[in-house]
């Protein structure tokens, strides 16, 4: 893998390494900040080699090698959700003791590691692409990607003896359930000028009778790291490339943008092949552009003093690091075809970065003289202060990288062996060895097991901490030290359909000082183990296009006039696949609305935006009131919010009269805020100054899991009812909290939490009709909150909907419908009166209108307008999207809420 390819952190989990990624994929780029946050798929087409078709099935798909080696179609989607999970750190603290003999009073003070409740690095991600052919020749593709990640993550090193960590993390509010952050003391330590060697008071003597004291000294050589706990922060990420392609050559062109609230990176890049020796030989090549932008605000305790006036500022929010970063790579690759069963391969990769290359969230430990030391041996007693790490201003980076791929046809599997080497101008240097065996066994499964070894050398600006003046460069970033990590893992795929791939996978690693090569690491202080889980699903649109012309298109059709000329919304949620018996189009946000026949299973895909805005509403009053209201009575008011949901939808039909449905779900939600008047007059030192201070307020992940049953009750001349009776499994968090400081810690309101908390029971009674084009529907479902509470003592209102609609088929491959929905929903319930319980804490520094129960729920009118489109004959054959856009028409909230700005549904699917 190139250098540039780490921060991406593969296509497993695009995370911000720049912040959290501790060891993630190190191969290339192994500890700095990320030359950018680029396309993860980096388009590399190698297109008509001679080799088995055997070969390809076996070896293209080996983790890394796919990109380079896509088949000729190019048309296919997909989605990939996964989560990264780092384990418990060791932490160290001191630990005294004391006793009394006589007229001597004695205190001893030992360093031993500590119980850590702090809330390690966790992070989901979910990422969609698509790759699409416009003619024989001209390519285009796409990449989303957004990521979400919390927890407790180092910011500094220190001596164990000068840092404050919690032991008893369990019974401190802040510390066991926010991950809040632990504490350089600042407290003075000693220092031996002879060996300049770190030393703290291991045992104090005093003689109570003369008052002489008698000081032991132990070496202070334990690190500890000071851990700081992230908030949860929300990563976007999108590009596109286009390609053409020749007989012997392709180019692509590609750009995108990744964008954070303190972090926003433009990047460019160009790529070509070139075919030799009858395509058994190929030439790549690629260069890359990055413009990266930090500007992050001061932490606390932290001082930045030493960064010139260009790179720092201030206004009413706090005060700014900015930074600019470019970057440029080059890469040179070359593919050879050995044999029918052997591909060897290897490249050289060249990056030139400059500018701002720190991690501004990243300080080190400076300690200076404070005084005269009253205990012999050691004549200087020095106090430390958090310093912003500071990096040089360039960096050059060189990697080599090489791969040999063999089939070996008596057991139908491939394996690969990859070695990369790397070097930096900042004496980083990197070894990896990678091992995979990719094994096709029976029922269509293939097993790709695979094991890493990774080691590098420390940069020669890292050091736990430093003594006296600062060099020009200084950091104590353990992704700049020198460790070892070892991985294990496997992937498994099943090709469920022609055309359809669904994979899942996990890799634990070991991150470990004495897995350097010689053993000689930089400290174990900074050990810890970590693991990847993933999902993938990916549709072939050429091989399903095949498919449905050997009959996919009656399955979606249905073999009827109405059901052929029927859309393919409501599938991705409910199994209404357009077809099988379907009356018509149904709007893209319904669910369960339609069946299948025995022994048909469905996948699908749907995406759902919530955007609200516009000020606060009380009730159904827009008369400004609620924004006045706000500013005077709570201490932050929410100016915009937005929720995204993606939806999994796996359906079996053992009967024609019973269909079973699972649907996973991942959310992702964006609050910003703004300080007001009042919040501004208790905010606490230190947390900024000014009226209109804004806070952005992010969370996601795994969110609840739906399990349905659908019962077909009556059926005939174009006429259905159906009723749906199932259950929501709590199996997102209700448990996330925004770390303001060290002892400010406020628990996410209820709208910004990835679940209810409680088990809930969804049932529903749906009724469809068509009539030549024409066709009509209604439905009335409702949530019902099996708890009277969830373990954070409230639970969500319950919820009746009612929805209308009819539709039309305009062509055979466009249809529209139009919907009116009731909703009701009621207030959340709660054992606190005043709110929600747990969220308005002592030391929380802000309240905002979503902290209380009466602020939910409400009763709300919408109009749907849907969009259904499908392909019916060509290379897309037989898939099919729907769009729906649901508009507010009356709202009537319970309280106090954000106007409603309106809900968009997108969905696709496919039934084999």
């Amino acid at each position: 893998m190139a250098a540039t390819d780490f921060p991406c952190a593969m296509r497993k989990l695009a995370l911000d390494c720049r912040i959290l990624l501790v060891g993630w994929r190190e191969r290339s780029q192994p500890a700095a900040a990320p030359t950018d946050k680029t396309a993860c798929r980096t388009t590399s087409r190698t297109a008509g080699r001679t080799v088995s078709k055997a070969f390809y099935l076996s070896a293209l798909a080996l983790l890394g090698q796919a990109p380079a080696l896509a088949d000729d179609s190019g048309d296919d989607v997909g989605v990939q959700f996964s989560h990264y999970e780092e384990g418990p750190r060791t932490i160290y603290n001191t630990n005294q003791t004391g006793y009394t003999q006589g007229n001597l009073s004695v205190q001893n003070t030992q360093v031993t590691p500590i119980g850590n409740g702090y809330t390690p690095i966790n992070a989901d991600s979910e990422h969609a692409w698509g790759n699409f052919h416009l003619n024989d020749r001209t390519r285009i593709g796409f990449n989303l990607s957004q990521d979400v990640w919390s927890g407790a993550t180092p910011q500094l090193i220190a001596p164990a003896y000068n840092s404050y960590q919690s032991p008893l993390p369990q019974q401190n509010y802040y510390k066991a359930t926010s991950g809040a952050t632990p504490t350089f003391d600042g407290s003075s330590i000693y220092l031996n000028n002879a060996t300049h060697q770190l030393a703290y008071v291991s045992q104090m003597v005093t003689n109570n009778a003369t008052g002489q004291v008698i000081a032991k000294f132990a070496p202070a050589t334990q690190m500890t790291e000071i851990l700081g706990y992230a908030s949860p922060e929300v990563r976007n990420q999108g590009d596109m490339h286009f390609g053409y392609d020749w007989d012997h050559a392709s180019a692509t062109l590609g750009g995108g943008v990744s964008i954070e609230h303190d972090y926003l990176s433009r990047f460019a890049n160009l790529a070509g092949s070139f075919d030799f020796n009858e395509k058994q030989t190929t030439l790549n090549t690629s260069v890359s552009y990055t413009n990266s932008l930090t500007h992050a605000l001061f932490q606390p305790r932290t001082n930045y003093g030493d960064y010139p006036a260009d790179q720092t500022f201030s206004n009413y929010i706090g005060s700014f690091l900015m930074g600019l970063r470019q970057d440029w790579t080059l890469t040179l690759g070359l593919t050879q075809v050995v044999s029918k069963n052997g591909l060897l391969s290897a490249g050289i990769n060249y990056t030139n970065s400059g500018g701002y290359l720190a991690n501004p969230y990243k300080s080190v430990i400076d300690y200076g003289y404070a005084g005269p030391s009253t205990f012999a041996g050691y004549t200087s007693l020095i106090a430390g202060q958090p310093i912003a790490e500071k990096r040089p201003g360039m960096r050059n980076q060189f990697t080599f990288d090489s791969s040999y791929l063999h089939y070996v046809e008596a057991l139908d599997g491939a394996g690969k062996f990859a070695y990369s080497f790397f070097h930096d101008d900042w004496n980083i240097s990197s070894h990896t060895f990678e091992l995979e065996w990719r094994q096709n066994l029976p029922w269509g499964l293939t097993l790709t097991p695979h094991g890493r070894y990774y080691s590098q050398t420390a940069a020669f600006f890292f050091a736990p901490y430093f003594l006296g003046t600062l060099p020009q460069a200084f950091s104590s970033d353990q992704r700049l030290a020198a460790y070892g990590t070892l991985s294990g893992g496997a992937d498994i795929a099943k090709d469920v359909a022609r055309g359809l791939r669904f994979e899942v996978g996990i890799d634990y690693y070991t991150h470990q000082s004495a897995l350097t090569l010689g053993g000689q690491g930089s400290g174990s202080y900074m050990d810890f183990n970590y693991y990847v889980a993933n999902a993938t699903l990916k549709a072939d649109f050429a091989k399903l296009a095949k498919a449905g012309s050997t009959g996919l298109d009656d399955l979606f059709d249905g073999g009827g006039a109405a059901d052929a000329d029927s859309g393919m919304a409501g599938m991705v949620h409910d199994g209404d696949m357009a077809g099988m018996n379907q009356s018509g189009p149904i709007p893209a946000a319904m669910m369960f609305t339609n069946m299948m026949p025995e022994g048909e299973y469905m996948v699908g895909y749907r995406f759902m935006q919530q955007q609200q805005g516009n000020g606060y509403q009380i009730g159904a009053h827009h008369n400004g009131l609620g924004n006045v209201t706000c500013m005077l009575a709570y201490q932050m008011c929410n100016t915009g919010m937005t929720m995204n949901m993606h939806m999994l939808n796996l359906m079996y039909a053992p009967t024609d009269w019973l269909n079973l449905m699972l649907m996973p779900q991942y959310t992702t939600m964006t609050m910003d805020m703004v300080t007001t008047p009042t919040g501004m007059h208790d905010m606490m030192t230190g947390m900024g100054h000014g009226d209109g201070m804004r806070t952005w307020n992010n969370d996601g992940g795994i969110a609840d899991t739906g399990m349905y049953a659908m019962f077909k009750l009556w059926e005939g001349d174009g006429h259905k009812l159906i009723t749906g009776q199932g259950v929501s499994a709590p199996t997102g968090t209700i448990n996330t909290w925004n770390e303001l400081d060290k002892n400010i810690a406020h628990l996410y309101p209820a709208d910004l939490q990835n679940s209810s908390g409680t088990w809930d029971y969804n049932p529903s009674l749906t009724y469809t009709g068509s009539d030549s084009d024409f066709s009509w529907g209604g439905q009335i479902t409702g949530t019902y909150r099996l708890q009277a509470y969830n373990y954070k003592g409230w639970r969500y209102g319950n919820i009746f909907q009612g929805s209308a609609w009819g539709g039309y088929q305009w062509t055979d491959w466009l249809s529209n419908t139009l919907r009116a929905v009731y909703t009701r929903q009621g207030s959340i319930a709660s054992k606190d009166p005043n709110g929600l319980t747990g969220s308005n804490v002592t030391g929380a520094y802000y309240e905002m209108p979503d902290d209380y129960a009466g602020n939910y729920g409400g009763t709300f009118v919408d109009v749907g307008f849907g969009l259904q489109l499908k392909a019916p004959k060509g290379r897309f054959a037989g898939n099919r999207l729907s769009a729906e856009w649901l508009q507010p028409l009356y709202t009537n909230y319970n309280g106090m809420q954000l106007e409603r700005i309106g809900t968009l549904a997108l969905t696709w699917g496919y039934m084999f």
